[in-house]
């Protein structure tokens, strides 16, 4: 059997992976966990707070219930499958699902089918968090299937290494991307149900930006293709994802090129220019403003997990 690695990112939770849930089930393996009790007044002005992450593989033995504190449990499934039950709903989520729960739910996970169980688990709180539940789920948990696991696992271990290393500007960039998270599970989570989806011309727009990354992304051309004026055009970005579509755009950069800095040992130059930075020193200054550290210091963090 591999011997177990805990990835000492932040404070070590002793107890429970997930602290205050009801939780049973010991791990075979953990790939790390960290728990923050940051009880700054900073940290807790924020629109969104990260309590806990940890990620962990199970065998036969894992459950996990609803419990009393208001915050809010984002479960991203790996491998394995997981049966929820509760008064309101009762379903199976299995690999690539995402279970988006609020700690008021009344629900039951259960481990399902024999194959071991990956799963990671983000605590979080905060208004952001509130407020995307509502939007996502309709306060009628199901589960949300993501197409790009490569990019929720980068900005999941953002968050750990930002929880790891507190001050006042992680804070920033943990609720940062924490809301790149929250928008990718509102991209996903409509699970076939429009009326919790983007609109049609927006799904359109952001799947042209995903696609285009590399290229010269012109966003008055974006909106003359959504048929709105500039000023329009902006305004209802901004609304439905909470950025502007500049922003946007550097952000689905940045995030692209922590995957190519994470997963391959393409040059920092090239990885510039496949994501569409006009020039590297362009591309470092972005890249630091947003991860709180240079593409190669980022690359050297990952390599040291």
């Amino acid at each position: 059997m591999e011997s177990q690695k805990i990835y000492q990112m932040g404070k070590i939770m002793l107890a429970n992976p997930v602290a205050g849930s009801i939780f049973r089930g010991v791990p075979e393996f953990t790939y790390y966990k960290c728990h923050s009790e940051s009880d700054a007044e900073f940290s807790l002005s924020m629109p969104c707070r990260v309590i806990s992450a940890a990620r962990y593989r199970f065998g036969p033995d894992f459950a996990m219930n609803g419990h009393g504190s208001d915050t809010y449990d984002i479960l991203f499934i790996y491998s394995g499958s997981v049966t929820v039950s509760g008064h309101k709903t009762s379903f199976t989520a299995s690999s690539d699902d995402v279970l988006f729960l609020h700690s008021s739910d009344s629900y039951g996970i259960e481990k399902g089918g024999d194959a071991p169980l990956d799963i990671a688990i983000l605590r979080t709180s905060g208004l952001l968090a509130s407020s995307y539940y509502e939007i996502i789920t309709g306060r009628s948990p199901r589960p949300i299937r993501i197409t790009d696991r490569d990019r929720l696992s980068g900005l999941i271990e953002k968050i750990v290494y930002y929880s790891g290393h507190p001050s006042d500007m992680n804070n920033v960039l943990i609720a940062h991307t924490m809301s790149s998270i929250f928008v990718m599970l509102y991209m996903s989570g409509s699970g076939g149900d429009s009326s919790h989806g983007y609109p049609q011309w927006l799904s359109g727009t952001l799947d042209y930006i995903e696609k285009n990354l590399g290229s010269n992304i012109d966003i008055p051309a974006l909106a003359e293709k959504s048929d709105m004026s500039e000023s329009l055009f902006y305004r209802v970005f901004r609304k439905h994802t909470g950025v502007s579509p500049y922003r946007y755009i550097i952000n689905s950069r940045i995030d692209r090129a922590q995957t190519l800095l994470r997963t391959t040992d393409l040059q920092v130059k090239f990885i510039s220019h496949t994501v569409g930075f006009g020039s590297v020193n362009h591309f470092i200054a972005h890249f630091r403003k947003a991860v709180g550290m240079t593409p190669q210091e980022y690359r050297e963090s990952i390599r040291q997990l």
